[in-house]
């Protein structure tokens, strides 16, 4: 087997150890040079421009037959410039049409719209604008990737909670740049409010993991997660009409839906489909004894173990806890979260038998 994985980030490097390690011809392809290029393991190849990196993966077809994407930018690279690709390699996730479908938000939310899944209500800014006021608080945050340059929008999302400071970002942004963001009602939570459901599935199988961001960065991204069991209501109402609409859409592979309960009202409400391995591979690959399975939607329900996943992002976690200690001034507090990072069980770039990742984030 000889396999492509586009991307380069902790997802990307964990696809790569794991298809190496089986004896795998692995070659990483990706836009840019993140931390999966520092490992021993494959070959790896940037190649910066969105056109150029799809006619690049045309010729390379006739050494590789399998292609996995790990990666936001080259996901939306595809999407927007080689669809034909599908034809050329055994593509994971699958099909094409829902990982196009899944790369915007806004076409997300109207799929799984027809299970009765709940979603923050979206407004057009133009008539957030031309009102002079907000209905509610507004988070605005990408609809999609966007493969060019936003030097007027450096961000992963924001928070309007006055009509003043939305104005003044409507009236600083460009009309481009509009057209890429998803104006919504801001859905407030407590600190663990935030809800990852991983799933590799297929027609025969399923697994997941469900976990709770109990630490979040200074850039969104979760630092430490735990898993849980969820209550019935959601798996009644939630994940089991998700796995149903997969399977009778032909979905096969990874993908993690994540959703916000509110701290209101107790409702869940979805906030994105990442149709890829994402940042929690390796938590839910840390859950089942054959990882590599996930990426095929083969993994059994007989493989899956009974620990109790507990996953941080090492690094971006210690920094969390001294955010967090500066909110609190509780040494109790800081030091508890501090002792549980080094009690997780899984970690995202961290691994004795390739180090260089982990040292290099570290000198970053």
């Amino acid at each position: 087997m000889s396999a492509i994985i586009l991307g380069s980030g902790p997802q990307a490097l964990y696809v790569l150890r794991l298809l190496a390690r089986q004896g795998e011809k692995v070659l990483l392809v990706s836009l840019d040079e993140k931390i999966a290029f520092h490992s021993k393991y494959g070959e790896k190849l940037c190649v910066k421009d969105p056109q150029e990196f799809i006619k690049k993966l045309k010729l390379l077809n006739r050494d590789f037959n399998e292609m996995h994407i790990c990666g936001g930018k080259e996901l939306q690279a595809i999407v927007d410039y080689g669809k034909e690709l599908s034809s050329l390699y055994d593509i994971y996730p699958k099909p094409f049409e829902l990982i196009k479908l899944f790369a915007h938000k806004d076409s997300t939310y109207n799929f799984f719209k027809e299970i009765g899944i709940k979603y923050p209500r979206s407004y057009e800014p133009t008539t957030l604008y031309e009102n002079g006021e907000l209905p509610n608080p507004i988070l605005v945050k990408w609809n999609q990737d966007v493969l060019h340059s936003t030097s007027d929008a450096n961000f992963k999302t924001k928070v309007f909670n006055c009509f003043s400071d939305f104005q003044h970002f409507y009236t600083s942004v460009s009309k481009n740049t509009l057209q890429y963001l998803i104006f919504q009602d801001y859905i407030s939570g407590a600190e663990d409010s935030n809800i990852s459901l991983q799933l590799s599935i297929s027609s025969e199988h399923v697994a997941y993991l469900l976990t709770r961001k109990c630490r979040i960065s200074k850039n969104g991204f979760g630092s430490y997660v735990e898993e849980f069991e969820a209550p019935t209501a959601f798996m009644d109402s939630i994940y089991r009409p998700i796995v149903e609409l997969l399977k009778s859409s032909n979905y096969v592979g990874l993908i993690e839906v994540e959703f916000k309960e509110c701290d209101q009202t107790g409702t869940y409400f979805l906030i994105e489909a990442n149709s890829r391995p994402c940042g929690l591979m390796s938590a839910i690959g840390s859950k089942y004894t054959t990882p590599s399975k996930l990426l095929y939607g083969k993994a059994e329900e007989g493989e899956r173990l009974n620990t109790t996943i507990k996953w941080s992002s090492f690094l971006r976690d210690i920094q969390s806890c001294m955010i967090l200690f500066t909110k609190t001034k509780s040494f109790k507090k800081y030091f508890k979260d501090n002792l549980s990072i080094f009690r997780s069980n899984s970690t995202d770039i961290f691994d004795l038998k390739d180090l260089k990742p982990f040292f290099m984030q570290v000198k970053k």
